[in-house]
């Protein structure tokens, strides 16, 4: 658990606050908006969660990010999804994901890699699993400030097997705040 406990005190850090510029960039921060809220469908070992998003610093080339949310998890098997427990039987527990990437591009097409993990709250077997994420972003800076990922991420170590359903493809849909 102490684990646990220093991953979400350093996101949440690089949230709420640490972004490091040397000098003005203005090629990225004039057109990238700085907070982000989107819903996650089957991504970050969920089945459904809310996420923060935090741009932290942009670069000549792109921008980090860091995010964290909540949300909902479900136990069942990625490999026999259809073939698993009815939806009666399947288990439902609280889960915590968050990640870190660099974002590759310009105007509104990214190519997203990173690291992220989820904290589960209330899973069978499991108490955290980390994955690398690589996907696609749609970035809109127009009026209506939207976003789109779609990513593949599998797990580093090992599947977590039927107590964590673990999806290796996710996307998202949210908006800028500002």
């Amino acid at each position: 658990m102490n684990k646990i406990t220093q991953t979400l005190t350093f996101l949440s850090c690089l949230l709420f606050g640490v972004s490091v510029t040397a000098q003005d960039i203005s090629y990225q921060s004039d057109t990238i908006s700085k907070n982000n809220i989107s819903v996650t469908f089957f991504g970050d070992a969920s089945m459904l969660n809310l996420k923060y998003e935090r741009v932290l610093s942009p670069f000549r080339f792109g921008f980090f990010t860091a995010s964290l949310g909540a949300g909902l998890g479900m136990s069942g098997d990625s490999r026999n999804f259809l073939e698993s427990e009815s939806f009666e039987e399947k288990q439902f527990f609280g889960v915590i994901p968050h990640h870190f990437t660099a974002n590759f591009g310009s105007g509104k097409h990214f190519f997203e890699a990173g690291i992220g993990g989820t904290v589960f709250t209330g899973a069978p077997a499991q108490d955290y699993i980390g994955y690398p994420i690589l996907g696609y972003r749609f970035q809109n800076s127009g009026n209506i400030k939207s976003n789109f990922r779609i990513f593949v991420q599998s797990p580093i170590f090992e599947n977590p097997g039927p107590e964590v359903l673990f999806m290796p493809l996710g996307f998202s849909m949210g908006f800028s705040l500002n």
